[in-house]
């Protein structure tokens, strides 16, 4: 069990997410790691407040709490803008912080005055709440795209990911939401979730199916929830004039450029953005959402293993199988 000071707390973890960002870190590091350097990975985290230091007033014991876990400095101008997901000196649970994959986690004194420490809502369990961190994420690339009414949507990956982009894209209005995958499982899920057509660009030319099912247009909004670079290539062919695009995957090291004709995004007059991580209102912002229970939360869930069958999680998420998958310690 970790050790706190006066100023920190421990969490007791209830659930802790596996995310794509672990898998990346599995298979090709992360720059804040150092060779050989030991880190407990999992950054989807939810748990029990059980430790406190003498001087937290802001937590009681008992407390539910999910983290988010990007931790600004602080005191730069970013994260006196609000934008702790983009400080350049930022600490994050699961990647330069111990993480969520164990017994218990501690929560230091900055993220705890640095408002990443959210209490639950009543009518949410642990594992509900666990999807608030996907969430806010997605909500961030939801406020840069400025979904509504008149918009339609496509969406290439239908994981968990895309699914929770499907879901927000619902919820504020789009009038089409297309979603793309070669996976036929997924796809089912995604009619589920709202989908109004639902394409697997093995089958299918994705670009004659999006015109079509646009009336000639293309997308107003598309978002790339997959970690492909041909992915981010292609899909500049299948916007609208004046479309907005958001590159919501990040790129494995080593596969993180890409080739495109920019006469393209200059003539059509396209807007391209990506977004990564959450702020801390965002967070907010999207358990508000979460706790609403406007879709199935648990759902998006597949598959849950205990700590001691970890191996076998990751297994589980590196073969494409399931969505979201939950360790609960």
């Amino acid at each position: 069990m970790p050790e706190i000071n006066e100023n920190e707390l421990l969490i007791k973890v209830k659930a802790c997410n596996i995310c794509g960002t672990d898998i990346k870190i599995l298979k090709y590091g992360y720059r804040q790691m150092k060779e050989g350097e030991h880190r407990i990975l999992g950054h989807e985290v939810v748990g029990e407040v059980v430790k406190k230091g003498g001087n937290i007033s802001t937590f009681n014991l008992g407390d539910r709490v999910a983290v988010a876990p990007n931790v600004g400095c602080g005191h730069c101008y970013l994260c006196a803008a609000g934008y702790n997901n983009l400080c350049n000196d930022y600490e994050a649970f699961g990647i330069n912080l111990n993480g969520g994959f164990a017994e218990y986690m501690k929560v230091i004194n900055k993220a705890i005055i640095g408002g990443n420490l959210i209490k639950i809502p009543e009518n949410l369990n642990f594992l509900e709440a666990s999807l608030n961190e996907p969430l806010s994420c997605v909500y961030n690339a939801y406020e840069s795209l400025r979904i509504g009414p008149s918009d339609s949507v496509l969406i290439i990956g239908a994981g968990a990911m895309g699914l929770l982009h499907l879901i927000l894209s619902k919820i504020a209005g789009a009038r089409k939401l297309i979603i793309s995958d070669i996976s036929d499982d997924r796809l089912k899920l995604a009619k589920k979730y709202g989908a109004d057509i639902i394409l697997n660009p093995s089958r299918v030319n994705l670009k004659e199916e999006v015109f079509i099912h646009t009336a000639g247009k293309g997308a107003d909004v598309i978002i790339t929830a997959c970690s492909i670079p041909s992915v981010q290539e292609e899909v500049l062919d299948l916007a609208a004039k004046l479309g907005r695009i958001n590159f919501f995957g990040g790129l494995p090291e080593g596969k993180d450029s890409i080739m495109f004709k920019s006469n393209i995004v200059h003539y059509r007059q396209l807007n391209i953005t990506a977004t990564t991580g959450s702020t801390i209102l965002q967070f907010i912002k999207s358990m508000e959402i979460l706790s609403k229970k406007e879709f199935d939360i648990r759902g998006l869930i597949t598959h849950t293993f205990g700590l001691k069958e970890i191996e076998n999680a990751f297994e589980k998420v590196i073969s494409g199988k399931g969505l979201k998958i939950s360790i609960v310690p």
